[in-house]
């Protein structure tokens, strides 16, 4: 039964991953063989199960056991090379590999594929095509061997030699080559007691091919004479660089940085290779003396005023400040800590701005390394303008989240190097929000704005500190804190004002209850009596969500004591709807989770996905719309089927297909529903009929007139307001039928019964009640009910139509409208 193979091979599989090479031999052979043949014919059904099968065995069983019974049947040597490959789905799996041998590599795939490529010359474009594509597949298995091979130390020496003469005659495959040494280095790192041994052995094949890789990337560009891409192929030689440092001999680790640091004094060097060998230098950093990093400091010293080097120069000292904690340098950095006071001196605005990077990470190199208070206090204090300047809304992301996390950590060493001196944190942290607070407030003899570039960076440096440390402040810097808010609120700017509104909203989700009720009424006045003049969506967004926040802090009525302009009274408003429709939401999913299990896990799985909101970002206010961090976010709803509700004593027979489909019932039982997924609700009163079927037709233009009416109304009005003023609008009166019940709501109309057309006053009869001569209005009522005049009328309106006579003219009257 072909239906049950599929289970079957699973099982196959799972007892491959159990039982490993105990498998019989002739059992495997057979097994391989059998499912080799199915895996090749046109007409497979179960190829994922059939390839499962075989990537387990692969694994766990050997790559040389299945190649054994299954072999790739690729002959190089034949004269003509078919064009069908039957195993070419096997190269793929064989990826699956785990410590397979590498000499298996070195016998069987690696003459193979060098019998191929000398072929490959001969053939003709199709088969070239083909068989350079299974070269490749060949050649990438190397970096498969090498991570886990199982006869590393026996194997290598063979298999070295033939990378290192691959990498220089083979552009097409450096990429594959550099991650196969890559994967060495990373197996020879793996084991601690045999990783000594293995190290020294990769190391002893660094002359060889430390040179390699050092032209490879110094090289000029050569992707449009091979026809690859050169910047893939020279960053993962940069990466191969800095991993080999790591297995090299030190003493000719340095000889070949010395050369290297040689060349770049060179004044006829050219610019590019130049800098690529910069590059080398900074990878070559973790493994240098300090003779080597006074020689780098000597060289690079010009470039720090040199805006064209000022990049390279600030990456080289930032990985050589990495190593500031290494006792063999320990003397250089004490030395030379002149040159780090100088360097902090330069102004940073002189820096270009993909420099900057490198020179907070400096500063982030420091920080952990001091350990005397007064000492870190002064370099803080030295290097908090640079920071704040580094969260400028012009440089790149990466920058400011550099300097975010200097700040951070700078705030960190602080109260940790502080406390065992009694410096107690908002000690430590005072002299850091004194010296934010000058970017956000203006001197008081001065009159003038302060500019964007400094208030911006200000204010976002004061949010991160907010956010992490407003905690930890004692009352007075809280004071400070709140009065800056208040202070910078007072500006015009939008983008001012969105990050001061950022921060208040901050401070009521961080402050301590205590904290909070003491400066509720100054956050409640700064807050609703800002001016609402230049505000932009991100200003209204943000009032909108604070004003949530409020509400939910201090209560609606609380808020309404406070607050007099009408215009915040609705904000305000709003915001106590949306909470109250967010804890109805709550409740009646609580009440759904009591009721059906089965609803539960799924109502918890979707809920657990929204309560999980994103991290309040660092610079979304600035690169994006982030204000609604806190607040649910709108997801879809599940959907169950579920038996609609009728008397308990009808049964429902579950096996009557008819049966299940008249009372099962779709609903959403998330407690969000996605408004978009919802159909649109129709107006109820478009259309009313009469007990006897007449249709009843109201006013057209007092419909658009309500709707115009409603568009009007601005989204936050109260919905009393709005159904009053539409009452006083339309002026809207209830006639009431025979029977008493209100079947319309009658409208002014300047149309009036009894007129022509759809709105003549019907009459009772069934017969045709047009006068003589009178011609049919529009969608008149023809009565076709007497089987006498039925195919009558019909024929006379059709032979008129088709004569161009007016329906309801007769022909004699058409002909004297001709004479």
């Amino acid at each position: 039964n072909t239906k049950e193979w599929p289970f079957i091979l699973t099982s196959l599989s799972k007892i491959f991953e159990e039982s490993g090479s105990e498998v019989p031999g002739d059992v495997f052979e057979k097994i391989m063989r059998t499912l080799a043949v199915i895996r090749e014919r046109d007409d497979l059904f179960c190829r994922e199960e059939i390839d499962q099968v075989f990537s387990t065995a692969i694994r766990h069983i050997g790559l040389v056991d299945v190649l054994t019974h299954v072999p790739l049947d690729i002959d190089p040597d034949l004269p003509v090379l078919p064009l069908n490959f039957r195993r070419a789905w096997l190269l793929p799996l064989a990826q699956n590999m785990k410590n397979a041998p590498l000499s298996l590599f070195i016998k069987y795939f690696l003459p193979l594929a060098i019998k191929l490529h000398r072929r490959l010359a001969t053939l003709e474009p199709l088969r070239r095509k083909l068989y350079s594509s299974i070269e490749r597949k060949i050649w990438e298995l190397l970096p498969r061997f090498l991570r886990s091979p199982s006869d590393f130390e026996e194997s290598l020496p063979t298999l070295a030699p033939v990378i290192g003469s691959a990498l220089m005659e083979r552009p097409d495959l450096r990429i594959t080559l550099l991650a196969s040494i890559r994967s060495a280095i990373s197996f020879a790192e793996e084991e601690p007691d045999l990783s000594v041994e293995r190290k020294q052995m990769l190391g002893q094949y660094s002359k060889n091919y430390l040179p390699i890789l050092f032209n490879i990337y110094s090289a000029d560009d050569q992707s449009n004479k091979n026809g690859y891409d050169d910047k893939a192929v020279k960053l993962s030689t940069l990466e191969t660089i800095r991993r080999y440092v790591h297995v090299t001999p030190s003493g000719l680790l340095q000889d070949y940085a010395d050369s290297a640091i040689n060349k770049l004094t060179d004044d006829q060097l050219d610019a590019a290779k130049k800098g690529r060998i910069s590059d080398i230098i900074c990878v070559l950093i973790p493994g240098l003396n300090a003779m080597l990093f006074k020689k780098i400091l000597q060289t690079i010293n010009p470039w720090f005023v040199d805006t064209k080097w000022q990049k390279k120069a600030y990456r080289i000292l930032s990985e050589m400040y990495k190593r500031i904690n290494d006792e063999s340098l320990r003397e250089f950095f004490s030395s030379h800590q002149e040159f780090l006071i100088g360097m902090l001196q330069y102004d940073i605005k002189k820096v270009v701005s993909s420099a900057r990077i490198f020179r907070i990470g400096i500063y982030r190199s420091v920080l952990p390394s001091m350990s005397d208070y007064g000492a870190l206090s002064s370099f803080c204090m030295t290097i908090v303008n640079d920071i704040i300047l580094s969260l400028d809304s012009a440089l790149g992301m990466r920058t400011r989240s550099q300097a975010t996390k200097c700040l951070q950590e700078m705030c960190i060493c602080l109260i940790q190097v502080g406390s065992p001196v009694d410096v107690g944190p908002s000690d430590a942290l005072e002299s850091i929000l004194n010296k934010i607070l000058e970017f956000t407030t203006a001197p008081e003899t001065s009159s003038e704005k302060i500019p964007l570039s400094l208030i911006k960076p200000g204010l976002i440096a004061l949010n991160i500190f907010a956010q992490k440390q407003v905690k930890l402040l004692n009352g007075c810097l809280l004071s400070k804190l709140v009065d800056g808010c208040c202070t910078a609120i007072t500006d015009p700017r939008p983008e001012v004002r969105a990050l001061v509104l950022r921060l208040l909203r901050i401070l009521c989700q961080k402050l301590p209850e205590y904290a909070l009720q003491q400066y509720k009424e100054l956050i409640i006045n700064t807050t609703f009596s800002q001016s609402t003049e230049n505000n932009t969506l991100k200003v209204r967004k943000a009032n909108r969500i604070l004003a949530e926040i409020l509400v939910e802090k201090f209560s609606k009525e609380n808020l309404e004591r406070f607050v007099t302009d009408a215009n915040w009274l609705k904000v305000i408003k709003n915001a106590d709807k949306k909470l109250n429709k967010r804890r109805k939401r709550t409740t009646s999913l609580d009440e759904n989770q009591m009721e059906d299990e089965e609803t539960v896990s799924r109502v918890t799985t979707a809920t657990s996905r929204i309560s999980k909101t994103k991290t309040d970002a660092l610079f979304d206010i600035l690169d994006s719309d982030d204000e609604d961090e806190g607040l649910l976010k709108k997801s879809k709803g599940a959907k169950s089927i579920l038996l609609k509700e009728g008397d308990e004593d009808d049964l429902v027979e579950m096996l009557d297909r008819n049966s299940v489909i008249h009372n099962i019932a779709m609903s959403v039982v998330s407690s969000k529903i996605n408004k978009k997924d919802m159909p649109k609700k129709k107006d109820q009163d478009i259309f009313k009929f009469t007990k006897d079927g007449r249709l009843i037709i109201s006013d057209v233009d007092d419909v658009k007139a309500k709707k115009k009416l409603k568009k009007s109304i601005l989204d936050d009005s109260d919905e009393e307001e709005e159904q009053a003023k539409l009452n006083v609008k339309n002026k809207a009166k209830s006639r009431i039928d025979d029977d008493g019940s209100d079947f319309e709501t009658k409208t002014l109309s300047k149309y009036m019964p009894g007129g022509k057309g759809i709105h003549r006053e019907l009459s009772q009869k069934t017969s045709d009640h047009r006068k003589k001569d009178e011609r049919f209005e529009p969608y008149a009522y023809i009565p076709l009910r007497k089987k006498a005049n039925q195919k009558g009328a019909l024929r006379s309106i059709l032979k008129k139509q088709k004569r161009n006579i007016p329906a309801g003219q007769k022909r004699s009257n058409a002909k004297m409208s001709k004479k």
